[in-house]
């Protein structure tokens, strides 16, 4: 897709007389942290100034997502950008919907792209008894996640209740996502209510190929070509309101690994960024780390970002209702 974003855009100098900051709302070392060096070793060379990445974790992007909101970290010069987990702007989103005064609109930045476009997937290890979506709703299922707001959790909550599952229970309590592969590793729990795909496919390769993670369910409208046996939850599910729920906690997944700046840049300026964004995820130089590093490589523009959560703002306060009911529980 990205071949046509920068046909009619001339290239013009951007001065390098300025350093770039990019600010990552997460720890080091896990894989927004790679997403990021990946893309700032590649990006400084087609922005023409230096990329520094820096890291301001806390409360999933948030601290970040305000400072950002704030303009703390965010001169009118177009150098400073900064990468957030997409879920925290469906959050907003959905704080908006229902009234609540803490949101901040994420309309008001300039969205520059996301790295990462991908389906989630519902897993379940070997050791459990669930070969099928039927095998799902009878026999035990224990869903694994770290808190009440995190995505797997709420997906579980969400599918036990939905279609509905008739023994599924949701452990929470864990530190990382690394711990909730380790746990089904070793069967404490046997299913992760929501993966993505890529994760599967190019991080979990040998464990996928050996039939030790199995995918059972998938979320996109679609059956994805790659998983043409798993069947689609919109193949599953009868409510429409379930199923736009379950659209609307997926959908940060199809602009993963966001990337935006202040509001006030300037427009000459922002179609520097995005263009220099373009180049930099098809130069074969940033598809050659991602894939060293098994990370999925389908990145959206800019203008792709604008569209869908300019979409995403006029949800229906029912769902964006039940969703945030849902995070709280």
């Amino acid at each position: 897709m990205f071949k046509y974003l920068v046909f009619g855009i001339s290239l013009m100098f951007v001065s390098s007389v300025n350093a770039m900051d990019m600010y990552v709302g997460a720890n080091t070392g896990n894989t927004y942290s790679l997403y990021a060096g990946a893309f700032a070793k590649v990006f400084e060379k087609h922005i023409r100034q230096k990329v520094t990445v820096k890291n301001l974790p806390g409360a999933g992007g948030l601290i970040l997502y305000k400072r950002m909101n704030n303009e703390e970290l965010t001169p009118p010069d177009g150098n400073t950008i900064a990468m957030i987990p997409s879920q925290l702007i469906f959050q907003q989103i959905a704080m908006m919907r229902v009234g609540d005064k803490d949101y901040i609109d994420p309309s008001k930045f300039k969205w520059i792209g996301s790295l990462s476009s991908d389906n989630t997937i519902l897993v379940v290890n070997k050791q459990s008894e669930i070969k099928t979506v039927q095998d799902l709703k009878t026999k035990p299922v224990l869903f694994a996640g770290t808190g009440a707001a995190h995505d797997a959790v709420i997906m579980g909550k969400i599918l036990t209740e939905s279609i509905p599952l008739k023994n599924a229970k949701v452990v929470q309590g864990y530190k990382s996502f690394g711990e909730i592969n380790l746990a089904l590793e070793r069967n404490e729990v046997n299913s992760i209510a929501l993966m993505t795909l890529d994760t599967l496919l190019y991080q979990r390769t040998e464990e996928y190929n050996n039939g030790e993670i199995v995918p059972i369910v998938q979320y996109s409208r679609g059956r994805d070509d790659r998983i043409k046996n798993v069947p689609s939850i919109y193949e599953i599910l009868s409510s429409e309101k379930d199923k736009r729920l379950v659209e609307y906690l997926t959908t940060p997944f199809v602009i993963n690994r966001t990337i935006f700046t202040s509001r006030n840049v300037d427009p000459g300026k922002m179609k520097q960024i995005r263009l220099a964004f373009s180049k930099t995820v098809l130069d074969t130089e940033y598809i050659k780390i991602v894939e060293k590093f098994k990370l999925g490589n389908h990145p959206r523009s800019g203008f792709e970002i604008e569209k869908i959560i300019s979409d995403s703002v006029s949800v229906d306060k029912d769902i964006a209702k039940r969703y945030m009911i849902v995070r709280s529980q």
